[in-house]
C-alpha cells in the first residue's frame, strides 16, 4: 500500500489534480491507494482531494462544470457503463469512507443517490456493482466504535441513509447479487447485508421483506432452503 509520507502535502495536491483534469483512472487509482491508510485519506482530505473527487462523482468535472451535474449524473447512472475513471473515483470515496473521521462527509454529500443508481441499473458490470455494494454499506453503517460513543444526531443522520436504501429496493437487490456466481460480488452485498443485521429495527425488517437472510444462508454447504 501507497503510504501518505510517499507525498508531500504539494504533490499530494499536484496528484489529485493531474487526475481530475486528465480523467486519468491510473493517476485516480493511486490517490485511492494513498486512501487506504488514515493519514493517507487524512491528507488527501486537507488537500482538497476528497471533496473535489466527491464534487466529480456527483457529476461535475474540469471540462463541464454548472447546475444540472447531478442529475445527468444520475441519468448516466442508469444509462452507461462506469468509465475507467469514474470507477477509480468510486474507489477513492471507497477507500477513504472506511475511517470514521471520513465517512460523514462522503455519507452526507449526497452521493449515495449515484451508488444507488449504479447499483440498481442492469446494464453494469459484477465490478462495478461490488463497489457501490461496498460503498452503500460503508456510507449507511457509521464504525462501531463511533456508534458507542451514542450520538444520537449522528445516528439518525445514518439511519437516514439506510431508510434511502430501503426505499429504492437496494436491500432485495443485494439479496439478488448474494445467489449470483460473481465472487466479488457475492462477497460485496453480503458483507453489506450482514452489516445491516447490527442496524435498527428498519434495516433488520428490511432484510427479512427482502429474503435477504435466505440469500445468505443459500451460500451455506448443503443448504436447501429456498
Amino acid at each position: 500500500r501507497m503510504q501518505a509520507g510517499m507525498f508531500p502535502p504539494a504533490r499530494l495536491k499536484a496528484l489529485w489534480i493531474d487526475a481530475v483534469e486528465e480523467e486519468d483512472a491510473v493517476l485516480a487509482s493511486q490517490c485511492a491507494r494513498v486512501c487506504d491508510t488514515l493519514e493517507g485519506a487524512e491528507s488527501f482530505a486537507n488537500c482538497d482531494g476528497l471533496a473535489a473527487f466527491i464534487a466529480i462523482a456527483m457529476g461535475q468535472s474540469m471540462k463541464n462544470e454548472g447546475e444540472g451535474m447531478l442529475m445527468q449524473a444520475l441519468a448516466q447512472a442508469l444509462m452507461r457503463n462506469m468509465s475507467p475513471f469514474k470507477v477509480a473515483v468510486f474507489e477513492v470515496l471507497s477507500a477513504a469512507a472506511q475511517w470514521p473521521s471520513l465517512k460523514g462527509q462522503i455519507a452526507g454529500s449526497g452521493v449515495l443517490g449515484i451508488v444507488v443508481a449504479t447499483l440498481l441499473a442492469p446494464q453494469h458490470g459484477p465490478a462495478a456493482k461490488a463497489l457501490m455494494a461496498r460503498l452503500a454499506r460503508l456510507l449507511t453503517v457509521d464504525a462501531e466504535e463511533v456508534r458507542q460513543l451514542g450520538d444520537t444526531r449522528r445516528a439518525e443522520e445514518f439511519a437516514k441513509l439506510r431508510a434511502q436504501l430501503i426505499q429504492s429496493g437496494v436491500f432485495k437487490a443485494l439479496a439478488t447479487n448474494v445467489r449470483s456466481n460473481e465472487p466479488k460480488l457475492i462477497c460485496a452485498s453480503a458483507e453489506a447485508l450482514a452489516a445491516f443485521t447490527s442496524c435498527d429495527l428498519a434495516a433488520r425488517t428490511a432484510l427479512a421483506q427482502g429474503s435477504c437472510v435466505e440469500a445468505l444462508l443459500s451460500k451455506l454447504p448443503g443448504y436447501e432452503g429456498g
